[in-house]
């Protein structure tokens, strides 16, 4: 089914392929011509999709605060001592 469709005086003219990927209409002796694009429907669904999916990465990037708020409050560790001490001062009984 082609996109692009031409019609002459109401007759409608096959495209014909030329050089690959490029087409062109057999016009004959001319008339009054209309040259028409229509896009499929399955165009129309990728471009929705496309805007949906972007609506998710935005959303991701601007609110990231959402999904990590109740994550913080779960994982507090309670305060601990330090396994070494680093303090310039030794406590007694220590070998200096």
């Amino acid at each position: 089914d082609p996109r692009w469709t031409l019609t002459i005086d109401g007759q409608t003219i096959k495209p014909e392929a030329s050089f690959g990927t490029v087409m062109h209409f057999e016009t004959g002796d001319g008339g009054l011509a209309r040259l028409s694009y229509s896009n499929p429907l399955s165009r129309y669904v990728w471009v929705l999709l496309q805007v949906f999916l972007w609506l998710v990465v935005l959303l991701g990037i601007l609110q990231p605060n959402l999904r990590r708020g109740s994550r913080r409050q779960q994982f507090e560790l309670p305060e601990t001592t330090p396994v070494v001490s680093l303090s310039a001062n030794p406590i007694s009984g220590d070998l200096a």
